[in-house]
């Protein structure tokens, strides 16, 4: 499915011993020309621990709603999902995107539900099956308000966490 062999690769290292054999990408490409994988680092520490708003990071789904609209314009025709760490990261993801939406109101055809591989924003647990040209991937985890970054990442801590994180990683096309 994977167009890149850099999309892969994080899997194979990692879950699979590098015994995957990659065919070569018949693509002559490099991160420029948006195949591969990217980070994009948010610029302030947001992360919200416990209470009614932990377990979320708004800045990070307001970085993330913006790049979907970015997306959109630049790429009408590539397909997109974005899959976060958590169900509480999902739902702000989606707030700040309808947010988004509304203010451009020139791409909902880009977020038609009647587009074959409509756009969606799933949690880790339900992105499994599903696979886009592009995925944002939002860990939600990261540095506090506090700068502390604490050792804790949901799910992926857990039994089959690695798992999980293959699932990740491979939904990518592109």
């Amino acid at each position: 499915r994977s167009q890149h062999p850099g999309l892969i690769a994080v899997s194979n290292r990692n879950f699979y011993d590098n015994q995957l054999l990659l065919p070569p990408s018949t693509l002559r490409t490099s991160f420029s020309d948006g195949l591969g994988v990217s980070m994009i680092k948010s610029p302030a520490n947001g992360y919200e621990r416990g209470g009614a708003n932990g377990g979320r990071n708004i800045l990070e789904a307001e970085q993330i709603a913006k790049e979907v609209i970015r997306f959109a314009k630049e790429n009408p025709k590539k397909t997109l999902g974005v899959a976060a760490f958590s169900v509480k990261q999902r739902d702000a993801i989606r707030d700040m995107v309808d947010d988004q939406r509304r203010k451009h109101p020139e791409l909902e055809e880009f977020f038609s539900h009647t587009r074959q591989d409509h756009f969606f924003i799933k949690n880790l647990e339900s992105i499994q099956g599903d696979e886009r040209d592009v995925i944002f991937i939002s860990t939600v985890y990261g540095p506090d308000k506090a700068g502390v970054v604490h050792q804790r990442f949901g799910p992926v801590n857990g039994k089959s966490g690695e798992r999980r994180l293959n699932v990740l990683f491979t939904r990518a096309k592109h």
